[in-house]
């Protein structure tokens, strides 16, 4: 009698072990909404999206984008050097971005030293009659010169380096 029950212990395993996922996927396929949602960006989703025509006619890249209302000021040089090694450290996809300086219509031209510095990085410099935001900000735009997401001033290289490499990536996934 216990091999009897051994053998159907044994046997109930088996089948709840082979079973379970299909269960299991059958159920999360019918209620998605068990699913957490969580966005996995780091930067703020910008709805509805803002068009920049001028980017879209510089190239047909992803771009990092500083905009700035006013003068650069040298916490806007350090944010351009640091966006510059990002796109640095996107090794064989760094020629799928382009970084971009995006100043006000009636801000003062760039010094010599500026322009310098900035041809250096390789960041191209676009005036615009538009206002993006109050203050400065830093935007990632598709190839088509729309921003879709932007980050604080202050925001963390990693975290833009993070969300520009997912965007890099299922966008190569598309197009393959």
């Amino acid at each position: 009698m216990k091999q009897i029950s051994r053998q159907s212990l044994v046997l109930f395993l088996l089948a709840f072990l082979f079973l379970a996922p299909g269960i299991t996927a059958l159920c999360f396929f019918k209620h998605p909404q068990w699913l957490s949602k969580k966005a996995t960006n780091r930067g703020q989703f910008i709805k509805p999206s803002l068009a920049i025509t001028a980017l879209h006619q510089l190239s047909n890249k992803w771009h990092l984008v500083v905009w700035s209302p006013h003068d650069c000021s040298p916490k806007c040089q350090k944010r351009i050097d640091e966006l510059a090694r990002v796109r640095l450290a996107l090794g064989r996809r760094y020629y799928d971005v382009d970084q971009v300086l995006l100043i006000g219509e009636d801000n003062p031209p760039l010094g010599d030293r500026l322009e310098k510095k900035l041809h250096h990085h390789g960041t191209k410099v676009v005036r615009t009659e538009s206002n993006y935001a109050s203050n400065s900000k830093i935007f990632i735009a598709n190839p088509e010169g729309y921003l879709i997401l932007s980050y604080a001033m202050t925001a963390e290289a990693d975290d833009i380096y993070h969300d520009l490499k997912q965007l890099l990536t299922t966008t190569q996934a598309k197009s393959n």
